[in-house]
Formats: structure tokens, C-alpha cells, sequence
């Protein structure tokens, strides 16, 4: 059995419009989009080698 997870930060949803300053702590400049998640949840799903992993999908920003 593996373990793989995504986890999304700031994801472009109607509860996001409207906070146009959290853009500005995103290093690529804007909201992650539903279908960049499902991308990473494809690829990880495609990739029967890799276990244990956690994609951060989070912009670039570093969360401590």
C-alpha cells in the first residue's frame, strides 16, 4: 500500500475573491487554480513507485 497526499494552500475559490493582499505573500504572484491541484493528484496518482510523499502546492510560500 502507499501513502500520497497534496496539500494546497491558497487555491483560487469564490471564498478567496476579494483578499487581493494574500496575493501579495505568494511568490509566483497569484492563486493556485483548482486544475493545478488535479494535476498533482494525477501525477501522483500515475506514479506507483513513489510512497510517502506530501506535494506542497503552495506558490513558493514557506510555511514555518
Amino acid at each position: 500500500s502507499t501513502v500520497k497526499a497534496v496539500a494546497p494552500s491558497l487555491i483560487e475559490t469564490d471564498m478567496r475573491k476579494g483578499q487581493p493582499n494574500l496575493v501579495s505573500r505568494i511568490p509566483v504572484g497569484r492563486f493556485g487554480r483548482a486544475d493545478e491541484v488535479a494535476q498533482a493528484v494525477m501525477m501522483l496518482l500515475g506514479n506507483p513507485y513513489m510512497t510517502g510523499q506530501t506535494v506542497a502546492m503552495s506558490g513558493g510560500m514557506a510555511f514555518n
